[in-house]
C-alpha cells in the first residue's frame, strides 16, 4: 500500500550510547520479502527510555562493501587517533539551552 511504511527484521544488531541519550546502531535486517541488509542508525533515548531513531542508512548484504566500510573506518580511526582529546563541556538541560548566536556578515551586517 502506498504510504506505508516497510517493515523490517532485526536479525542482528549492536549498540554504542555516546554523549547524554544518544546512540548508533549497527545491524543486519530483513525485508519482508528476504532482501538483507546492513543498516547504521543514529537515535536517542527518550526520557521514557526508550530509542527514538533519527536518521538511517543502509547497504546492501556485499563482500565488497563491507570490506570497504571495514577498511575505510579503520583508517578514520587511525587518523582520528592524532587528534589532540579535548575534553567536552557538559551538556546543557534542554529547557536551559543557551540561544543561539547570531552569525555577523563581514561588513559588520547581521544576517537576518
Amino acid at each position: 500500500m502506498e504510504g506505508e511504511r516497510p517493515s523490517f527484521i532485526t536479525i542482528k544488531s549492536f549498540t554504542v550510547d555516546y554523549g547524554t541519550r544518544n546512540f548508533i546502531e549497527v545491524a543486519l535486517k530483513s525485508t519482508g520479502d528476504g532482501v538483507h541488509f546492513i543498516s547504521v542508525s543514529k537515535g536517542y533515548t527518550d526520557r521514557g527510555g526508550s530509542k527514538r531513531y533519527k536518521r538511517s542508512l543502509g547497504f546492501q548484504v556485499d563482500d565488497n562493501v563491507i570490506d570497504f566500510l571495514i577498511e575505510k573506518l579503520a583508517e578514520i580511526k587511525k587518523e582520528a587517533a592524532k587528534i589532540p582529546k579535548v575534553e567536552a563541556p557538559p551538556a546543557a538541560p534542554a529547557e536551559e539551552a543557551a540561544p543561539a548566536e547570531e552569525e555577523v556578515e563581514p561588513e559588520g551586517k547581521a544576517k537576518k
